[in-house]
């Protein structure tokens, strides 16, 4: 039976012994190591750790991918390989260099990113990290250390991290709201658009063609779904769709806006949403099952109404740009939905 700590511990001298063969390429001297990563999204594994003595940087891998090809019949040195390859350009990142990283928060705060992610099924890691309530998911802040296409180099700003910093919860959201509205603005654009880019013949969109349904997102793509809680987003929205909609939370990369007028059919949509989430978005990027709604003449944001459901669930929307802290009280049955 193929033993997934034997895979590891073979993974950790293979990759070692070519960084160490190979003192002129990306990752001269670094060193591997084997821990229990803790991640968001119920994604916690035992894998590989990569990082310079004198950084405190570092990258977790998660070997399971390649365990699995090899426990379906691939060699384990073909599978190491497949490692490899996809651990060299994460190297040639701008964050991974083997300088001493600044952690003060005057460096930081430039850098600061914003990601949206469930509380459900996150309990345990949230009572590490300072964020803020937004219906029934958690907003929390990373630093962002840049990165090369899509690989990215990031640090979640934990307790530990915030003590560090000499900043107050409050003052953090504030300057990482300010710094990913600049650094990683707002788009919104209809779904047709994106589409014809990729070239899809419009036959292929089906009924969806004949609803003008908007992706909203950061410019980057990446962790995008957080733009729901940007300073600009209801108005901007708003001004776009010229109506009420529905946000319907794709992923943790993007949310889906959806007007009102244009989609009476609101019973259906949150067994959309389940139905799409359990069989086409991963585990590690699902948002949430819920759908919300934006009354342009509320000007606020709350659960989508459907049948069965309470008036009490539909009028618990946020009503204040303060934000809603993990310290904060909150009434029995309350569920507000607070926009910053």
């Amino acid at each position: 039976m193929k033993n997934y700590d034997e895979f590891l511990s073979r993974a950790v001298t293979s990759l070692q012994a070519y960084f160490d063969s190979h003192p002129q390429g990306p990752g001269a001297g670094i060193r591997i190591g084997v821990r229990d990563v803790e991640k968001l999204q119920g994604e916690s594994y035992r894998g590989l750790t990569l990082g310079y003595p004198s950084s405190r940087v570092g990258a977790s891998i998660n070997p399971g991918p390649y365990f699995d090809l090899y426990r379906k019949g691939l060699p384990m040195e073909d599978a190491l390989d497949r490692l490899l390859q996809d651990v060299l350009p994460i190297l040639k990142t701008p964050g991974w260099t083997d300088s001493p990283v600044s952690f003060a928060y005057e460096d930081c705060r430039d850098r600061l990113m914003l990601e949206l992610i469930p509380r459900k099924g996150n309990e345990d890691q949230l009572r590490s990290l300072p964020f803020r309530e937004i219906a029934d998911l958690a907003l929390i802040v990373r630093v962002d250390f840049g990165g090369i296409g899509d690989s990215r180099a990031s640090a979640v700003v934990n307790n530990s991290l915030l003590s560090n910093f000499g900043v107050s919860p409050e003052r953090l959201f504030e300057d990482a709201l300010e710094a990913a509205s600049r650094s990683l603005p707002l788009t919104i654009r209809p779904m047709s658009e994106i589409l014809t880019e990729m070239s899809c013949p419009s036959f292929l969109w089906g009924e969806g063609a004949h609803i003008p349904l908007y992706v909203a997102t950061n410019s980057r793509g990446f962790m995008g779904a957080s733009v729901l809680a940007y300073p600009d987003f209801c108005s901007e929205a708003s001004r776009l769709i010229q109506d009420d909609f529905y946000v319907i939370p794709s992923s943790i990369h993007e949310i889906l806006l959806l007007p009102a007028g244009r989609f009476p059919c609101v019973p259906i949509l949150p067994a959309i949403v389940k139905s799409v989430n359990a069989e086409q978005v991963s585990p590690e990027d699902r948002l949430s099952d819920n759908v919300y709604f934006y009354s342009r003449s509320l000007g606020r944001i709350c659960y989508a109404l459907v049948p069965g459901e309470s008036e009490e669930k539909k009028t618990a929307c946020g009503q204040t740009p303060a934000g809603r802290s993990q310290e904060s009280s909150k009434q029995e049955g309350e569920d507000p939905f607070i926009i910053f």
